[in-house]
């Protein structure tokens, strides 16, 4: 008769032990909820730097080496993107989305290998769209930031980098800056100057201004697939609002000259003289 008590006690026991013992399990599973970083050789392998490109001048006098870090880090690959039209973009920066971006540069004569290091670069570059100029004398390159894209040039003879503009370049409208033949003049799409103080993307509707209407002739037409169409009158919208963009030549000194009205910009282009612009924009009704 006197067992069953007892037994009873070294039941309750055990349970209030596996009870605290789970507790505790719970309580470190959310102190670590975080993320976890394995051993730092497994570190140091993943986060290891890539082999960097090598671009040579027009004139095979010198050439440059780019270098990206190992991999994007979580804050870039969680950065938002919109998917218009077929491109993808980070509206807050109106750069192209999913582009692995270059932190170094490095120049490198050809005949004996001496090397110089770009200095004065951005804190915490993310380099893209490195161009020669025709002359192999500078280099002009992009830099990404939150608030938008800077453009960069850099001469060979000192290797220090120069800011041309603030954050106003669009990588989203147009092409990427490119040299006219001059090798004094880029060519790049810029954001409206009058987009400022409360200026906002449109806004999705709250309430639909109507229905989904889909037409079908009844009869197959087979055709290609694109993805991330225009969808809606809000998706015209914001395509209208982060392709919208203005042409605009600037010199080694940074001095910008804005050619002709905002536009939906698609494509920019040069003559082979350099004295024309070919400037593709597109136009409503959308398809």
């Amino acid at each position: 008769m006197r067992a069953a008590p007892e037994r009873r006690r070294v039941a309750v026991t055990i349970l209030l032990t596996l009870i605290a013992l789970a507790v505790t399990v719970d309580a470190t599973a959310q102190d670590d909820a975080g993320y976890r970083v394995p051993d730092r050789s497994l570190v140091d392998i993943i986060d290891a730097p890539k082999t960097p490109s090598f671009s040579i001048s027009p004139t095979r006098e010198w050439g440059v080496l780019v270098s990206r870090p190992g991999y994007p880090s979580i804050g870039e690959l969680s950065e938002p993107e919109l998917k218009l039209a077929g491109v993808r973009i980070k509206p807050g920066s109106f750069s192209r989305s999913r582009v692995w971006p270059n932190n170094r540069l490095e120049f490198v004569r050809i005949e004996d290998l001496e090397s110089r290091v770009v200095t004065n670069l951005p804190e915490s570059p993310r380099l893209s769209n490195v161009r020669w100029s025709p002359d192999g004398e500078h280099l002009c390159f992009t830099n990404t930031t939150p608030d938008g894209v800077e453009l960069w040039a850099v001469p060979v003879a000192t290797a220090e980098a120069r800011r041309l503009t603030d954050a106003v370049v669009s990588l989203s409208a147009g092409d990427a800056p490119f040299w006219l033949n001059d090798s004094a003049t880029i060519v790049a799409c810029f954001r409206p100057f009058d987009r400022t103080g409360d200026a906002r993307p449109p806004a999705a509707p709250r309430v639909p201004a109507g229905p989904i209407v889909q037409e079908s002739i009844g009869t197959e037409a087979p055709a290609r697939t694109y993805q991330d169409l225009l969808e809606d009158a809000h998706d015209e919208e914001l395509f209208d609002w982060y392709f919208t963009a203005r042409v605009g030549l600037v010199d080694v000194s940074g001095n910008v000259t804005l050619i002709g009205d905002p536009k939906i910009l698609w494509g920019v282009s040069s003559s082979p003289d350099g004295s024309y612009l070919l400037v593709q924009s597109l136009h409503r009704p959308y398809s």
